[in-house]
């Protein structure tokens, strides 16, 4: 993930001893992590991922302990002063801003909950069924509107039985099952992760599909 800030500190070697611009912690996923510096690379890499020459620093979480690098663009904005880029490693997801702005609220915090599997897994389901309200889908339960989903032509069989798994293991929390009150990090994982997919099947692959004129047909 890249993480965009505006500073005053010179663009040049611009790493902070303590550095607070992530949402979460890659590792414990705690919200706004305070970061320590421990080291820095002195001098520059070519990063083919920049197309530039970028530094690069190891930081770690005041919370977990667990390292964090942080990728430093030099050559980004470089005529607009205070703006810095960095690419962050390793890798915290955030949801394409081509799903709608209440599945998208809904993944973020599955994602960031993913500690605490009970709260995960009912933001997941409450993503897809926000995902296939959007559609228009808005009658009935949630089992009414994924089954309603395939028949649309929204959602294969396959993706049917990922959305129905996301809903029950959503249900155990929500009404405190007798037998099975809570769900593990791995089923609140594998909800996530279905609904991602889900998302990316409604709303992000369709928005890289070229446009005639933009494929030389139109």
């Amino acid at each position: 993930m890249k993480v965009t800030i505006q500073n005053n500190e010179s663009r040049e070697n611009y790493f902070p001893k303590t550095f607070a611009h992530l949402e979460s912690c890659p590792h414990c996923k705690i919200t706004r992590p305070s970061l320590t510096l421990h080291y820095v690379l002195q001098g520059d890499d070519h990063s083919e991922f920049f197309n530039a020459n970028v530094r690069w620093a190891v930081y770690s979480c005041t919370s977990c302990s667990l390292p964090i690098g942080l990728v430093y663009n030099h050559l980004y904005n470089l005529y607009e002063g205070c703006m810095h880029e960095y690419l962050v490693i390793p890798n915290t997801w955030k949801p394409s801003e081509e799903i709608p702005d209440r599945p998208n609220s809904y993944l973020a915090q599955a994602q960031a909950t993913l500690d605490s599997p009970d709260a995960s897994v009912v933001m997941s389901a409450s993503a897809i069924d926000a995902m296939l309200k959007y559609k228009g889908l808005t009658d009935g339960s949630l089992f009414k509107r994924i089954d309603q989903a395939v028949d649309k032509g929204f959602l294969t069989k396959d993706m049917s039985t990922w959305a129905h798994l996301v809903r029950l293991n959503s249900n155990n929390p929500r009404h405190a099952d007798d037998e099975t009150p809570h769900i593990s990090k791995d089923e609140a994982k594998l909800s996530l992760d279905f609904a991602k997919a889900i998302a990316d099947v409604l709303f992000v692959l369709p928005s890289k599909i070229p446009k005639p004129d933009e494929d030389g047909t139109g």
